[in-house]
């Protein structure tokens, strides 16, 4: 018998703790996988799978650790995993965050630090915001040729 991580374990409470405050998060977050990895920074979704890397769940609360668990449940209700196209996956990533993120803090979620945030994106589509983000090629090449993005300039709402 294998013991699961004290980091997979709250993960598993947040989302048991979602179906009594917030039940359309808690019943779609459970019909996902949930897997660690520590070779990603935060956390992300594949379309059965809800991946984390422990080290990032360490620094969250419980509220902030329900936020993420929203916030990756909610890329996939919305279906950005398959509206992505062509486009470049790291700002599409980003567009989709700002795209999703007031509608969890509408909801009274709290987001993690660093969760994108910005007043004039709220009410736009993915789409929309993508269009509107810096395009890479500003910067110095990151490994592998691809240039980075600017990072977008994250504002409270």
């Amino acid at each position: 018998m294998t013991l699961e991580s004290p980091q997979l374990t709250r993960v598993r409470q947040a989302r048991a703790g979602l179906l009594l405050t917030h039940p359309f998060f808690g019943v779609l977050s459970l019909k996902m996988n949930i897997r660690e990895l520590t070779d990603i920074p935060t956390a992300g979704v594949d379309t059965r799978d809800l991946i984390f890397n422990p080290a990032f769940v360490d620094t969250l609360n419980n509220a902030e650790l329900k936020g993420l668990i929203a916030h990756e449940v909610l890329h996939l209700a919305l279906g950005h995993h398959a509206r992505q196209g062509k486009r470049d996956k790291e700002r599409w990533n980003i567009a989709a965050d700002y795209a999703l993120n007031p509608t969890l803090l509408a909801d009274s979620f709290i987001l993690p630090p660093g969760g994108l945030v910005d007043a004039k994106y709220t009410g736009l589509s993915a789409e929309a915001i993508y269009e509107k983000l810096p395009k890479p090629g500003n910067g110095k090449p990151q490994p592998g040729g691809k240039p980075p993005i600017k990072p977008p300039v994250v504002k409270a709402a």
